[in-house]
């Protein structure tokens, strides 16, 4: 039974949250809520009195007592605005414990002072109504009442200190109260215990008491809520502020990490370029330079194996631009059928040690579409790489669909699969498919967020569908360029015939293994050539009479030298001769300006057929193979 009604009397009267659960900022926050609303209340009385006063004139009252009390008001009033003036100074200055230790102690004084103020105009309501009508009497303590509860408003964010208020200021105000019923001069004059026994059964005393009890239970309830509200709303602004910051530093560090990934992503492009670009260059000399027959098939790989990895590259590169917001979209008409198999090429030997099958149906030989080609080879090699990884067996495929005025590009894969309720997620960034914590860790989420973004930057629409169990479908779509009123774009560039070339060309490049790559495939070609390290040698080359048709300078040279200073020198010393920057560098703000001045830049690595064109017009004497 005791349990049932403590359990009655906790669900009707909530413990209060203990202050020590809130950090000191939280509890110094709690009092100066308190505390504006326990001033404001102060500032209040004096308007009170003065209407008490002239409800007392009007009925030819004595109103001296309601007009000093209203007058100490004032005064009150006043230091209670200066004080609040020094706690908000001290708020902004102090530690919020040294806040706390000296201000709680001020604060709960002055509730207690304005609780003995209250108590003191009801004294003061006794005395200047004497013995008179109970309604005259009824107004005024109804004033009172509702006075007292107004101020209690400001002390409800603490429970202990509305309770001092209340027991001296409603405690005093409910004692006094039935008092003016009683006629004090007969029972002076003959003071008897009958007497005022039978004046206080004819006051309003035994109805007050209850209703007073009744109103201090419920006030004290509110009280309890209010001030578990007020700690829970200051705690959960507490948590959300350390999330805040956590998030914060979390996002901080986020972009901390992309931006050093992607520092190095460029750093790394640039230093894995240079042997790739060395290779391309060897494996042509050599293939140029081969008389057997047995060996063309496997120069052919070896040509093909470098160009997948000059488009790796390129890919991880045009990534970490995507990522990082940093990338321009430049659409052209792009032929479709070139792109597939460029892309396939990529996958094609992973495919083959993972086991799977890897498909490409093309497009007829007009296909062709309006689009950035950096974007859309990223959202395709994305695409293939998603279905690279969550395929465990069967195959893949690349295909093309016509669909009205879009073509629409697809990649199917035999994977796992993805449920129905991921399939609006799966385009998030940061968004790991729930089989891919089983297959590898999740991965980060970005692939297919980078393939959304694509995507939206090119104008096209996007999409999938999957069944659970037995795989999935990814497709892009985008306009033709029929419905655009576009002649359909070439469908494979013609085969460069590198025959022999006749001239004289300068490299300045200070990598020992590029710069043997540049001379032996330029003396294959039947090229004159000389190499620098930097622009000491090159002016030492021309002093010595060599006079070069072509300068190709590398951009950063271990010398600290630029590459971009030295070339426009060379060429102001050789103004007949033709120059180009070649660079493993995308972004370089001294390249674009190079650019916007006229000068031509390679970017590593490069084609060797591009690099064969452009030495074939440069050279006027050579001889191309027939």
């Amino acid at each position: 039974m005791k349990r049932r009604l403590a359990q009655a009397w906790r669900n009707v009267f909530p413990p209060a949250l203990a202050q020590e659960d809130l950090s000191p900022a939280g509890r110094a926050r709690l009092l100066a809520l308190m505390l504006q609303r326990l001033v404001f209340s102060i500032c209040a009385m004096p308007f009170f009195g003065l209407v008490l006063a002239l409800w007392f004139q009007g009925f030819g009252r004595n109103q001296l007592g309601l007009r000093l009390w209203t007058a100490g008001y004032v005064l009150a009033s006043l230091l209670a605005l200066l004080m609040r003036q020094g706690f908000l100074r001290e708020l902004q200055t102090v530690s919020p414990e040294a806040l706390l230790l000296r201000w709680q102690p001020r604060v709960r004084r002055l509730s207690q002072a304005n609780a003995l103020g209250l108590a003191a105009l009801g004294l003061t309501l006794f005395l200047a109504s004497g013995r008179t009508e109970y309604d005259f009497v009824l107004l005024p303590q109804i004033g009172l009442a509702l006075l007292i509860v107004t101020n209690a408003r400001s002390q409800l964010p603490a429970v202990g200190i509305l309770l001092r208020f209340l027991g001296l200021g409603w405690g005093i105000a409910t004692v006094v109260y039935p008092l003016t019923r009683i006629d004090w001069p007969p029972l002076i004059a003959e003071p008897s215990l009958s007497r005022v026994s039978e004046m206080l059964s004819q006051s309003p005393w035994p109805l007050v008491l209850p209703i007073s009890l009744l109103f201090l239970l419920a006030l004290y309830r509110h009280a309890l809520i209010t001030q578990n509200f007020f700690h829970q709303q200051i705690k959960l602004e507490e948590q959300a502020a350390q999330l805040a910051q956590q998030y914060q530093a979390a996002k901080e560090e986020a972009e901390q990490a992309l931006q050093s990934r992607n520092q190095f992503m460029r750093t790394a492009s640039h230093d894995l370029r240079q042997p790739v670009h060395a290779m391309s260059f060897l494996i042509e000399s050599i293939a140029h330079r081969n008389q057997d027959a047995g060996l063309r098939p496997a120069l052919a790989d070896l040509r093909q194996a470098a160009q997948s990895l000059s488009l790796m590259f390129n890919a991880l590169l045009d990534l970490s631009r995507i990522e990082s917001g940093h990338i321009s979209v430049n659409p052209q008409l792009l032929a479709i059928n070139p792109l597939l198999q460029e892309v396939v090429t990529l996958f094609r030997a992973e495919a083959q040690s993972l086991g799977l099958a890897l498909r490409v149906r093309l497009a007829p030989a007009h296909a062709s579409v309006f689009a950035d080609p950096v974007l859309l080879r990223q959202c395709l090699v994305n695409l293939l790489h998603n279905a690279m990884r969550y395929t465990r067996r069967g195959g893949i495929l690349l295909g093309v669909r016509k669909r009205g005025a879009y073509w629409q590009l697809e990649v199917w894969d035999s994977g796992p699969g993805i449920p129905v309720e991921e399939r609006s997620r799966i385009f998030s960034p940061f968004y790991r498919h729930v089989h891919g914590q089983e297959i590898d860790g999740g991965g980060h989420g970005l692939g297919l967020a980078v393939v959304a973004r694509c995507a939206e930057l090119m104008g096209a629409s996007y999409g999938l569908d999957s069944i659970e169990g037995r795989g999935s479908r990814f497709f892009l779509r985008l306009k033709s360029a029929a419905s655009l009123g576009l002649a359909s774009a070439a469908q494979s560039l013609p085969e460069p015939r590198r025959g022999q070339l006749c001239g004289r060309c300068l490299v300045v490049e200070d990598d020992a293994q590029v710069a043997s790559a540049w001379a032996s495939l330029m003396q294959a070609w039947g090229l004159e050539v000389r190499c620098a390290e930097d622009e000491a040698q090159a002016l030492a080359v021309l002093q010595a009479g060599y006079l070069p048709q072509a300068i190709l300078c590398d951009q950063r040279l271990r010398s600290g030298q630029s590459g971009v200073q030295v070339l426009k020198t060379l060429l102001n010393l050789c103004p007949d001769a033709s120059g180009a920057m070649v660079s493993a560098e995308w972004n370089s703000e001294e390249l674009l300006a190079a650019e916007q001045e006229g000068y031509l830049v390679l970017r590593k690595p490069l084609a060797v057929e591009h690099l064969h064109a452009l030495l074939s017009q440069w050279m006027p004497n050579s001889v191309l193979a027939q």
